[in-house]
């Protein structure tokens, strides 16, 4: 009996069934082969045999497409079946079905199944097209599912830890090695890229489907294949299988270098990235799409090679897309940039689709708040469209006046425009623009407030867009739906259409609408008391905010953003809803993950900028929160009780928490529904200084932008007053504005406090939060009158993380020596006449009087010279910053920007000067290294009666300097008057003399004023807050070092210069080190280059006469070619040039000298150095050249240059020349800013704006470069200039390093010199204690001494040598000047060399000036005409060149000493470690 499961049985009896045409018996026969032998292709053979007779094509041909990988030894036969299986399901034709099966070579037969693919994906047969494809990407390249598709699956499934593991085991499978370029390149391997892409090793069995021929097609069609199968993902809203896909296209493109691929890699996977939400990454790769074409039309080929690929079409969609992608980003800067650019690419190419430009221009302006250049947009598009007669597009038209002018509140004309944009859509039958329009009217009416009617519309808009199945549109109105029923607290109705919104949201992969969906539903659950659905909903929207904040920012600092508020809304709503859930821990813990938002940017941009080991990727979260554990355990290591508020939608949260006790209490406060908390303050505070409105004598120290920006919102709550107790009560005059805020905010928890101050605790430290920040917690009074202050030492901190913070920068020093910086900085009153603030030209009346009499005062007070007008300026502050001790600031300054004004730089670019010129931000404070006791920083506030200022108080200035090690900070909520301010200050400095502590010493200052009679009100003394830690500040040492100081300069002045003691000191200070003359070289180019554009003649000049200088040195080392020419061994120099501050200081660093021509003072002689024996000149001569390029090209970026050059590290230089170098050789190539190398550099403010100026500019996380002729000069100019300073720096090293030193170190053991005993005096000077010979010694030293005597012969040899050539160079220039009507080159000036003395004639006759007083009996001069020199004179310019060659030949001698003495110290260290 034959076995049922013997495959030989059951593939004939299919064969047979099939031929007696039973093809269900042989399909099921087929199966149960399949069962048994599933890896043979025979049963799937049979199986698509049966079903393609049976009229199943889509399953057929998946089993012969199965048959076609299995069976490599029939490719052509299964082809023809598969052929015909997709004609089929294509309704193909039967002439189309035989030119895909009349092919011939295997590469042929790859190419039909990507046809194949091709025209399922246009039949819209999706999956079965990714099936096709697969299969002979499987069948040809040996490429599987998990290869292709191992990013999208693990990412999805497991997460980031294990897609990178996966990611690694990936990469070793690929065996990528050397012999990949050489494969791909070499025609005779075929399409190699492929196997080494997959880990094929090429058996046999895959050899046979493979030509040798036709490697380059063979890959298009590879690509072309990956491309389409791409497609089809997306178009089933597989979009992370699609960029999967996409991305290995784009590998094989890259490798191939195919840039027609490589362009549409690019389009689809930036398409795909906007789809799926990551618009960082769409940015990116529009930029790069961007950069790549228009490289090509930068590289002067023919237009027609690849006007297919890449077009004016395509250009203008990659710049639209990039503007759609920021402005989803909320970075509508950007996004009006690039909307700008696509407006400019369509004026001279498509003036039709002008319209769509200008609305969109008209949108994105409309989202800044700028209404006036968004409906002039819009009018414009409206005139368009009536040109070239778009009735459709004036319909949309009208719809974005409309809503320009419903945002400005003027509703009638909004209404007239929806009318007319809903009555010309419905005439043109447009159901897409009829929808629009219903929902125009909708959100018209929602502004107005009448949410009924606004529903009503929304309603109609869901209708119509469901009949028409817009299932965009139909996701959208269900949400907009659920707002207007939200709005009219019909919650589960709201509910169920969010719900709804939600579902379609997911279903279309609209991340955006799912994120407001959730977000939505979390604030509707917790409205419903369902507090753990709330929270769900938060934890689903959160991490979304956190990534997309993160993903715009990457890791710059982030104070202010739209999307920052929003995410902070969140976390407000959140620990509402977990105090509703009792979960008061969890709640402190998100409160204070908000409040240290700022301080951790600042820690982790700081570590950036100093390359550590901070995040490089913008996927890791910008704070790592506290755990209730981690708070608890730092407050139990401080000594004082610690108060912290978070404002929250009904009210506020307050813990208090104690040493050693944690959380005593959680205190919420809910509002009643009479009035708000954020009013109860304002109207506290606007009582407070009610009696003040008049204008006392007190500056107005806010930015205009911070007051003029916003608008002050007047408010008359009385009519509802008497509705509630507690607002009666609130609003009653029988209690001070500081004793009802005191009943607000601390009365419920004055137990708590009472119990701190009986257990011996007087330190209160105070975390307010948004409108808490103005409140003067230190003069705030009980109900007996008695002022907080009286009680506790009160402080305020920005979070609890600035505790650690601290002890962290303790810990740091610990084991280091750090000096206490004993200087005093009293800077203010800046003069600032016309600068450019927030994009507009601000100028000042004048300067403040009251600020320079607080200046001037607290200078005399603190014993500093005060810094005022014109020299207070952002440079000297920065600068003189990390060296001071105490410093008190008065200028003007914007809390809500963090930022304040000071007197623009000395040398700055543009005009009026710019913001970077004048305004200190957060960025900038974050940067500095400070040791700082105090900062007193009276700036940013406004009248004490302006509200619209108070309310807007922030720490972020003061968190930068506390992250910035600064120890306490004060800071004014409102200007006081300028009597009570100056006494305040006299008493507070005086009582830091004293030596109590910066609380001590306010506390008592406010307790003395309080009891002068015109100052005794609170609003005169308790502006100033103390932030911070409390510390003391020894005045006495401060003063000591200013006295001496001022000693030093006095002694300095009256020591004797003409015969100076010379010790070892003097000695190194001839002989300076490299690093003290790179760091010289670095200031005064520095200041060079920032005079540029006042004195633009000065560094060509010094270019020229350097380079003469230097060619005289080459010629010096080659004597015979001194014989071809007549050397010139000096010049003239205009006296332009050295009249310019810095020149003749940088030329005499150098080694020139000067000397006059003739009785003239001007354009003097310049003596060149008779050497160079550090390469300093050849240096100087290579940086001058590339500098003078750089300018001659942009001088935005000499100014660059000029701001980072005195700050280069070594480091930081050898990053930039890796980075430039590589720029400057593959100018092409495209890095991310979060590479190791480029992150340091990029996110380094002035560096970036080095880079900017050269043509490099972000496009989300790629940087891109603009390679023109003039920015590719620029960078090459700028490596020149960083390869020179490197180059000098290790020369330096090496010099140091001598032969016999080298010699030593090969031998292994060092030898002694014993015999001689040399020491090292008290005086630093080398003794021998016996004599050189008199001593007997063994082998090894006597060695020693003779490699040492060959050294000195050596050292006495080359200083000989350098004799001889300065004998020589006195000798030339001597006659150079003495020679009668000789001619030097003038450098500088701006005619042509002039013969001096005798040769000078007049070159054109007529009338000519004579010098006054002459008769006519006597000798005329001519007014140009050179006095004759006396004898003395003569003299006196001869004993000067007598003097220079005596001042050289001291030079000479003092460096052959220093290398004596440096290889005789060797000796002495080695003696030294030997004992």
């Amino acid at each position: 009996m034959l076995s049922p499961y013997n495959e030989d049985v059951l593939g004939c009896r299919s064969v047979v069934y099939a031929k007696l045409g039973m093809f269900n018996e042989s399909k099921k026969d087929a199966e149960s082969l399949i069962s048994i032998i599933p890896q043979k292709p025979k049963g799937h053979f049979l199986r698509a045999v049966s079903l393609e007779n049976l009229g199943n094509y889509r399953e057929s041909l998946s089993s012969y497409l199965k048959a076609y990988e299995l069976d490599p030894g029939h490719p052509t036969e299964l082809l023809l079946r598969i052929v015909g299986a997709v004609g089929c399901i294509c309704q193909m034709s039967e002439i189309e079905e035989i030119s895909l099966s009349d092919q011939g070579a295997s590469f042929q037969n790859f190419e039909s199944f990507v046809q194949l693919g091709k025209r399922l994906y246009e039949t819209e047969n999706y999956k079965i097209c990714i099936s096709v494809i697969m299969t002979a990407l499987k069948a040809h390249y040996g490429w599987d599912e998990q290869l292709l598709y191992s990013q999208a699956s693990i990412k999805h499934q497991h997460g980031e830890k294990d897609f990178e593991k996966t990611k690694k085991d990936m990469q070793s499978h690929n065996h990528v090695s050397n012999e990949f370029d050489s494969e791909v390149s070499h025609s005779g391997y075929g399409f190699a890229s492929i196997y080494v892409a997959t880990g094929n090793d090429g058996t046999e069995e895959r050899e046979s489907r493979e030509d040798s021929q036709g490697s380059l097609q063979n890959g298009r069609a590879v690509m072309l294949a990956l491309l389409v199968m791409a497609e089809a993902h997306y178009c089933l809203y597989q979009y992370s299988e699609a960029l999967c896909v996409s991305q290995k296209c784009l590998s094989v493109a890259l490798d191939l270098k195919d840039k027609e691929y490589e362009i549409k890699c690019y389009i689809k996977i930036a398409n795909i990235h906007h789809r799926l939400a990551q618009y960082v990454q769409a940015v990116s790769y529009n930029g790069k799409l961007l950069g790549v074409g228009r490289d090509l039309q930068r590289s002067g080929e023919d237009k027609e090679t690849f006007k297919k690929y890449w077009n004016n079409d395509i250009e203008r969609t990659a710049v639209w897309n990039l503007s759609a992608a920021y402005k989803l980003m909320g970075d509508y800067k950007k996004a009006l940039h690039h909307a700008q650019e696509y407006m400019e690419l369509l004026k001279f190419i498509d003036q039709g689709n002008l319209t769509t430009a200008y609305s969109n221009l008209g949108e994105l302006e409309l989202l800044q708040g700028n209404y006036e250049k968004s409906l002039e947009c819009h009018k414009i598009e409206l005139q368009l469209c009536k040109k070239f007669n778009d009735r459709h597009g004036a319909a949309y038209a009208f719809g974005n006046i409309g809503t320009v002018y419903a945002n400005m509140g003027n509703f009638r004309s909004a209404t007239v425009n929806h009318e007319q944009h809903l009555k010309l859509a419905q005439n043109l039958n447009d159901k897409v623009s009829e929808v629009i329009a219903f929902r125009n009217f909708g959100c018209l009416y929602k502004l107005m407030g009448e949410h009924a009617k606004a529903l009503g519309y929304f309603e109609q808009h869901l209708q119509l867009a469901r009949l028409n199945k817009m299932e965009a549109l139909q996701c959208k109105a269900y949400g907009l739906v659920g707002a207007c029923y939200r709005d009219l607290h019909q919650l589960h109705h709201a509910q169920y259409y969010y719900d709804t919104c939600l579902k379609l949201a997911v279903e279309q992969n609209d991340l955006e609408e799912e994120l407001e969906c959730n977000l939505a539903l979390a604030q509707i659950s917790k409205a419903m008391r369902n507090f753990e659905t709330s929270r769900l909903y938060f934890n689903k929207a959160i991490p979304v905010l956190e990534d997309k904040l993160l993903s715009k920012h990457g890791n710059r600092l982030i104070y202010r953003d739209p999307l920052l508020e929003k995410l902070d809304q969140c976390y407000k709503d959140l620990q509402e809803a977990l105090i509703e859930m009792n979960l008061e821990e969890e709640a402190l813990e998100i409160a204070e993950h908000c409040r240290s938002r700022i301080l951790v940017s600042i820690i982790r941009h700081k570590k950036i900028l100093a390359n550590s080991e901070a995040s490089s990727t913008p996927s890791q979260r910008l704070v790592t929160a506290y755990s209730a554990k981690d708070i608890t355990s730092i407050v139990d290591l401080q000594q004082a009780a610690l108060l912290f508020f978070s404002v929250i939608p009904t009210g506020f949260l307050l813990w208090v928490l104690s040493p050693g006790k944690g959380i005593v209490r959680c205190h919420w406060h809910k509002s009643c529904d009479h009035s708000t908390f954020t009013n109860k303050i304002k109207h506290c505070i606007e009582e407070f200084h009610g009696n003040y409105k008049e204008s006392y004598n007190c500056d107005h120290r806010a930015l205009p932008e911070s007051v003029t920006g916003k608008r002050s919102e007047s408010v008359n709550e009385k009519e509802d007053k008497k509705s509630c107790y507690y607002c009666e009560f609130f609003y009653s005059t029988k209690l001070t504005p500081l004793q009802k805020l005191h009943h607000l905010l601390l009365s419920p928890i004055e137990d708590e406090l009472k119990i701190e101050l009986g257990s011996g605790v007087n330190e209160l430290v105070i975390i307010p939060d948004l409108e808490v920040n103005s409140v003067p917690f230190s003069s705030l009074q009980d109900k007996e009158g008695k002022f907080l202050h009286e009680f506790f030492n009160v402080r305020t901190l920005p979070c609890i993380r600035t505790f650690s913070q601290k002890g962290e920068m303790l810990k740091s020093n610990a084991g280091k020596q750090v000096a206490d910086s004993l200087e005093i900085l009293v800077q203010g009153n800046p003069d600032i006449s016309r600068v450019e603030l927030n994009g507009k030209v601000w100028s000042p009346k004048k300067q403040s009087g009251l600020a320079e009499e607080e200046v001037n005062i607290i200078a005399s007070l603190l014993g500093a010279d005060p810094v005022t007008g014109r020299q207070a300026t952002k440079e000297h502050f920065l600068t003189m910053l990390p060296q001071t001790s105490v410093v008190h600031l008065v200028t003007y300054g914007s809390w809500p920007d963090a930022c304040i004004a000071l007197s623009p730089n000395t040398h700055h670019y543009g005009d009026p000067p710019s913001e970077d010129a004048f305004l200190v931000t957060v960025s900038d404070i974050a940067m500095l290294k400070l040791s700082a006791k105090l900062v007193v920083l009276n700036a940013c506030c406004g009248c004490g009666h302006q509200y619209c200022q108070l309310k807007h108080a922030s720490f972020h200035l003061a968190t930068a300097l506390l992250a910035a090690g600064v120890q306490s900070v004060m800071m004014p909520l409102w200007s006081a008057p300028q009597a009570a301010m100056l006494n305040l200050f006299y008493k507070f400095y005086t009582g830091l003399e004293k030596g109590r502590t910066v609380s001590e010493s306010l506390k008592e200052a406010w307790t003395l004023l309080r009891s002068v009679e015109h100052m005794s009100t609170p609003d005169s003394w308790a502006s100033f807050v103390h932030v911070g830690f409390d510390t003391t500040v020894n005045f006495m040492k401060l003063r000591h070092q200013l006295f001496d100081g001022v000693l030093d300069q006095v002694v300095k002045s009256s020591s004797p210069e003409r015969f100076p003691l010379v010790t070892a000191e003097t000695l190194d200070s001839k002989v300076p080190s490299v690093t003290f003359k790179v760091k010289k070289f670095q200031e005064m180019l520095t200041q060079l280059l920032l005079q540029h554009t006042s004195v633009s003649h000065v560094l060509p000049a010094l270019r020229d006469l350097i380079q003469l200088a230097h060619q005289m040195h080459l010629l010096t080392h080659h004597p015979e070619l001194l014989l071809k020419g007549d050397p010139t061994m000096c010049a003239q120099l205009s006296s332009h040039v050295l009249e310019s501050p810095c020149a003749r200081e940088f030329l005499i660093f150098l080694g020139f000298d000067f000397q006059m021509d003739g009785a003239h003072d001007k354009d003097p002689f310049v003596v060149f150095p008779h050497w160079d024996p550090d390469g300093t000149l050849t240096m100087t001569s290579q940086i001058l050249q590339a500098v003078c390029d750089i300018l001659k090209e942009s001088s935005s970026g000499g100014y660059a240059l000029a701001k980072i050059t005195n700050t280069l590290k070594k480091n930081t230089m050898e990053k930039l020349k890796e980075f430039l170098s590589l720029s400057s050789r593959y100018p092409e190539r495209i890095m991310k800013t979060s590479d190791f190398v480029l992150r340091s550099l990029w996110y380094n403010p002035e560096l970036q704006q080095l880079l900017a100026s050269f043509g490099f500019y972000e496009v989300g996380q790629s940087l891109l470069f603009n390679k023109t002729e003039g920015n590719q000069l620029m960078l090459k100019s700028t490596l020149a200039v960083v390869t020179a300073l490197l180059d000098y720096i290790e020369k330096g090293k090496t010099r140091t390093y001598s032969s016999l030193r080298e010699s030593v170190s090969s031998g292994g053991r060092p030898p002694k010199l014993a015999s001689l005993s040399p020491q090292l005096t008290p005086s630093k000077q080398i003794v021998m204690e016996t004599p050189w010979m008199s001593t007997k010694s063994d082998r090894s030293e006597n060695e020693l001494k003779m490699a040492l005597a060959k050294e000195l012969e050596g050292i006495n040899k080359e200083f000989a040598g350098h004799v001889t050539i300065s004998n020589y160079w006195h000798a030339q220039l001597l006659r150079a000047q003495s020679a009668p009507g000789s001619k030097l080159p003038v450098i500088g000036s701006k005619t042509q060399n002039k013969p001096s003395g005798k040769a000078r004639t007049v070159e054109k006759a007529g009338k000519v000036k004579v010098q006054a007083g002459m008769t006519p009996s006597c000798n005329r001069r001519l007014v140009e005409e050179e006095p004759r020199l006396s004898i003395n004179d003569t003299r006196e310019r001869r004993s000067e060149i007598y003097r220079i060659y005596a001042q050289r030949y001291d030079d000479i001698a003092m460096h052959k000493r220093h290398k004596v003495r440096q290889l005789f110290m060797s000796q002495i260290e080695d003696r030294g470690e030997c004992h």
